[in-house]
């Protein structure tokens, strides 16, 4: 009976050495529809390719990864409803993503919760910054980036006063880019006119750069989306052909150089 016992032991270590790997599963969330899609796609595009890249190269250690994609329609509360999915059905090891500020600062309390290693890809928001949680990324914060900005357009681009116009859907990148930028700015002899907040809706963009233009400043700063910077360009444009603009990275895609 223990021969058996042995024989059967043998065989069942050989069946599992000949047995393929277990896939590594990794969850995506961003904003893959609606008006900041092109960052969220961009993201998952990215991603992806990384992920046949190195599925070509054998995998990691002879597992093939496998991505899975979910729209958070850059909303935390839908980010929240696709972090319990993939992390309760599709038991995936990790998550990517998202893709705005304001969705991870409001899926962080869930991820440490759930203990799942998150990277986010393009979150900058220094809410995000100084925290031993489960929640990672690969580029600096707004307080690093935001502030070159400042120093470049007071210093060599010899701007004297701004005013800001900024998206309040996405408040914890907006604010904290806007914060830095602020500061350093004043800090290098220059001055804040005034801030316009933006909830998002295009019916009142052509009112919200009237105000703008009657402000008078060097400068009109725009802390907002791709497609949301370029209709309020054209509107600036439209009444002040001169007017200086400048947007932060967030509108820093493709889509805004097509628009």
């Amino acid at each position: 009976m223990k021969a058996v016992r042995c024989v059967w032991v043998c065989i069942m270590a050989v069946l599992a050495g000949c047995s393929e790997p277990e896939p590594i599963r990794l969850g995506l969330i961003a904003g893959l529809s609606g008006k900041h899609a092109d960052l969220g796609t961009e993201c998952r595009n990215g991603v992806q390719l990384a992920v046949e890249e190195q599925n070509a190269r054998g995998g990691i250690q002879g597992s093939a990864l496998i991505l899975l994609a979910r729209d958070d329609h850059s909303s935390a509360a839908e980010a929240s409803k696709q972090v319990a999915q993939l992390d309760e059905q599709e038991r995936v090891m990790a998550l990517l993503g998202p893709a705005l500020s304001g969705v991870a600062v409001g899926i962080l309390e869930d991820i440490n919760r759930r203990r799942l290693v998150t990277m986010g890809l393009t979150t900058t928001s220094n809410q995000l910054s100084d925290k031993d949680d489960f929640y990672f990324r690969i580029i600096s914060p707004t307080r690093q980036h935001a502030s070159v900005s400042a120093r470049y357009m007071r210093q060599r681009a010899q701007v004297f006063d701004y005013v800001a116009i900024y998206d309040v859907t996405n408040r914890a990148y907006t604010e904290s880019w806007l914060n830095d930028f602020s500061r350093t700015f004043v800090q290098s002899g220059g001055h804040e006119v005034a801030r316009l907040a933006y909830d998002g809706d295009r019916d009142k963009v052509r009112e919200l750069v009237t105000r703008a233009n009657a402000h008078g400043a060097d400068l009109v700063v725009l802390v907002t989306g791709a497609t949301d910077a370029a209709l309020m360009i054209k509107e600036i444009r439209a009444a002040r052909p001169d007017q200086t603009v400048m947007t932060s990275e967030w509108a820093a895609t493709p889509t805004f150089v097509g628009l």
